[in-house]
Formats: C-alpha cells, sequence, structure tokens
C-alpha cells in the first residue's frame, strides 16, 4: 500500500469513528489507533515523529487539560 493509499484508507477510518460515536470519544479513538500505528512504523526515527505529532495534536486539543 503506497503512502497516498495509506492515507486515504485512515481518513475513511477516521470518518467511520467520527460518524459511529461522540465526537469526544471518537478523537480519543482516533488518537489510540495513530500511536499504534506509530509503535508499528519500521524506523524508530518515524515512530518517535508521529508520537511528537500525537502528543501535540492531544495538548491543543485541550483533552489533557480536562484529565
Amino acid at each position: 500500500m503506497t503512502g497516498e493509499e495509506r492515507q486515504r484508507a485512515q481518513a475513511r477510518l477516521n470518518q467511520v469513528i467520527l460518524d459511529a460515536y461522540p465526537k469526544r470519544k471518537a478523537r480519543k479513538m482516533i488518537a489510540m489507533f495513530e500511536r499504534v500505528e506509530a509503535r508499528l512504523e519500521y524506523t524508530p526515527e518515524a515512530a518517535a515523529e508521529a508520537e511528537r505529532r500525537w502528543l501535540a495534536r492531544y495538548e491543543r486539543s485541550g483533552e489533557r487539560s480536562a484529565e
């Protein structure tokens, strides 16, 4: 699967999750999937970059302050 196909598949999955669950729960589920995917990356650098992106998005969303 190419990077572009992978991004389209991820966007479709995210939309299904957003349609099926309340917004807050859906965002948490999407974030969880992104973290799992980051750990499955083949290089430590790619995994670290994905983890940094997830943490930045998590902190911007305000979810962290709500916990």
